[in-house]
């Protein structure tokens, strides 16, 4: 065979595998990126990614792998950003309700979150006497808080909790012996700070 044959065909074998080659090594997947692929996590999921694959192959061991987020919000120089967002619950339960002699009414307020809860209860008309236990629900245990509130005809008090110890309040308003019943207005305020 002739020098001239030999690169001819040399050239025509570059030519073809270039043709080859060159698409396959800057073709992109059709799939979306996936992080769990990317073992040396470069960003990009390529040959090194599939060495080390190879290297663990037929391994055995815990399947958990350890994760660490962190995405938390930071301000403009990189610290994290800490939220002092105010909040107030201010709720109305009751208002001018009837409770019928020895009758009662059962409240559960949601205060997560909150750190101090205050609740006004006002005695708005009728004989009987009104009487309000409020406690903490924490898990399913009522926490009694020691609060205890009465009020007669024409009166009003309040309880100020000034730490929150559950999520949850539990609130028991009852008319304790009165000969008509009473009306009661029982409200909530909470703040975060």
């Amino acid at each position: 065979m002739s020098g001239k044959k030999i690169v001819a065909y040399t050239l025509l074998a570059v030519v073809l595998l270039m043709v080859v080659i060159v698409p396959l090594s800057t073709q992109q997947g059709g799939g979306v990126y996936d992080a769990w692929l990317d073992y040396n996590d470069d960003g990009i999921i390529d040959a090194k990614d599939l060495h080390s694959l190879g290297q663990s192959y037929g391994t055995l061991g815990d399947s958990t792998k350890n994760m660490n987020i962190t995405n938390w919000p930071l301000d403009a120089a990189g610290n994290i950003k800490v939220i002092n967002e105010y909040r107030m619950l201010d709720l109305q339960l009751l208002d001018n309700a009837y409770i019928s002699t020895w009758g009662s009414m059962h409240f559960y307020v949601d205060v997560r979150g909150y750190k101090t809860v205050y609740v006004g209860v006002k005695h708005e008309g009728g004989s009987g006497q009104i009487s309000t236990t409020i406690n903490f629900i924490v898990g399913s245990v009522n926490v009694y808080t020691g609060a205890y509130v009465t009020v007669t005809p024409a009166t009003a008090k309040g309880y100020n909790m000034s730490s929150v110890i559950g999520p949850e309040l539990d609130i028991f308003v009852f008319e304790t012996g009165g000969v008509t019943g009473a009306y009661v207005s029982v409200g909530i305020y909470a703040v975060t700070s």
